[in-house]
């Protein structure tokens, strides 16, 4: 029984228990992860800049925040012409340097938000993540689901539309997931229909 999440620091301890013993299939991973423009909620922008970490602001004063990874140009202006930028807190090693401040986005993959290409925004599985593919090989991966819905499930109303509110800011300012990458999840919780209005439907489905 998980309790009701109300904060982030709670989600983060339910997701430490989720992805328990990741680590060990990071260690091996070769996929293409950490990288493209990573958002940030709020205790994130205030975790990293409390850190002196540099954040970016997209729309100021009130749009979404990223870690930066932006390139920029002759005179020194934000560009946006690189797709995909690996985060610069990657270190030599492929690891995180700043692992117990990394943002919320990168405490839930392989789970994620994501807006397919029928315009829905839904919850989903990221399959063709190493972690994901050792769960599935041990036959485990519908106790792994079952174990997400708990998670997600469990976000009070309030917790789960200001996080919600957050990504359909970012949602407004960057792509959607490729179709190569779309057909690659399970879909958890469909949270916005196709058409906009909030989904009622909570039954898992695979693409």
């Amino acid at each position: 029984m998980i309790n009701t999440i109300t904060s982030t620091s709670e989600l983060n301890a339910c997701l430490d228990g989720l992805w328990l013993n990741i680590e060990s299939s990071c260690l091996t991973c070769t996929d293409p992860d950490c990288m493209g423009y990573i958002w940030l909620t709020d205790d994130d922008a205030r975790t990293l800049m409390g850190a002196g970490q540099r954040i970016v602001r997209v729309n100021p004063p009130q749009g979404p925040r990223f870690i930066d990874s932006y390139t920029r140009d002759a005179t020194g202006k934000v560009t946006v012409q690189t797709r995909s930028p690996k985060c610069p807190f990657l270190d030599s090693a492929h690891r995180c340097s700043i692992h117990q401040q990394r943002p919320l986005v990168c405490r839930l993959y392989p789970l994620a938000l994501e807006t397919l290409s029928n315009g829905a925004v839904a919850w989903v599985l990221h399959r063709n993540c190493n972690h994901v593919r050792k769960i599935s090989a041990d036959g485990k991966l519908d106790e792994l689901l079952t174990q997400v819905r708990r998670v997600i499930n469990a976000m009070s109303p309030e917790f789960a539309a200001d996080l919600l509110t957050t990504y359909f800011a970012v949602n407004a300012v960057t792509e959607w997931i490729s179709p190569a990458d779309e057909r690659e999840v399970t879909i958890v919780l469909e949270v916005r229909s196709a058409k906009g209005s909030s989904a009622d439907s909570n039954v898992g489905r695979q693409l």
